[in-house]
């Protein structure tokens, strides 16, 4: 069955120059997704050049995006800042908790899956608390401590310790991802209103 527009129907679409003019926006300016894509992407290219250049453990460019995304994931704005920041650190210590609970029990199957069962079961009731209701965010911090504790650990140390930094990079690289995801939506916001 083809698709087909009645003369009622196309009547009731509105002309595209009529309602840029009654919103008073100008054609050639940008729309949101256009300057959200320019904004992030040349802000990311830079973020990533100095991760790169600095080179420091505690500055990972794929927490820092996954920061980022959690940022626009809350809804953006200083709500979703806040959302995002202190779910990203919830998640983050929750996984912390786990892998030294792990770490001092024995590493096994088993005593993993009880570990993080544990941990996720805490983790989402603290949902219960609005300013931890965030759980995607939070689910966010913990996969980022938990992939870089599995697949990074021994540039961190051994024991208490590596997990402890390990947590503190995650931290400190979501922070800032949920920083530059502020910036980008004021940047952004800016540009599009230009």
């Amino acid at each position: 069955m083809a698709f087909s527009v009645s003369g009622r129907q196309r009547s009731a679409i509105p002309n595209r120059d009529s309602s840029l003019r009654a919103l008073g926006k100008r054609e050639d300016n940008m729309d949101l997704i256009t300057g959200l894509a320019v904004v992030i992407g040349i802000m990311g290219g830079i973020a990533t050049w100095v991760a790169i250049t600095i080179g420091n453990p505690y500055l990972l460019i794929w927490a820092v995006f996954v920061g980022w995304g959690s940022f626009y994931h809350c809804g953006g704005k200083e709500a979703g800042f806040k959302s995002s920041a202190v779910a990203n650190l919830w998640g983050t210590v929750c996984a912390a908790g786990a892998l030294i609970a792990l770490t001092s029990i024995g590493v096994t199957a088993i005593m993993a899956g009880v570990c993080v069962g544990i941990s996720i079961i805490v983790l989402i009731l603290a949902a219960k608390l609005p300013l931890l209701s965030a759980i995607p965010s939070a689910v966010y911090g913990y996969a980022t401590t938990a992939a870089l504790f599995l697949l990074g650990a021994a540039a961190y140390g051994e024991g208490i310790g590596a997990i402890t930094r390990v947590a503190a990079a995650v931290v400190v690289s979501l922070i800032i991802g949920n920083i530059l995801g502020y910036v980008s939506e004021k940047v952004t916001g800016a540009v599009v209103k230009a």
